[in-house]
């Protein structure tokens, strides 16, 4: 899942609360936000998201991601 902090009815960290939570999903979780601030970060992590991105997103950031993405899911798979 690519989850935006801005959401229309309920805020990203909130959304990602209530997938882990709730729903149980262990669906992985890759957060967006544009929000600088490092408590945006670790309130995304606490929440239960994977991985952290910052907007505008670098082709590097982006690259950093897909990477982390392989080597937590898909190589244990294997």
């Amino acid at each position: 899942i690519l989850m935006d902090n801005q959401l229309p009815h309920l805020g990203g960290i909130e959304t990602t609360k209530e997938i882990r939570q709730n729903l149980k999903l262990g669906t992985p979780i890759y957060a967006c936000t544009a929000d600088t601030a490092q408590e945006t970060s670790d309130a995304f992590m606490e929440a239960g998201a994977n991985y952290v991105l910052l907007k505008p997103i670098k082709e590097n950031a982006l690259h950093e991601a897909f990477v982390d993405f392989k080597q937590r899911f898909l190589i244990e798979r294997t």
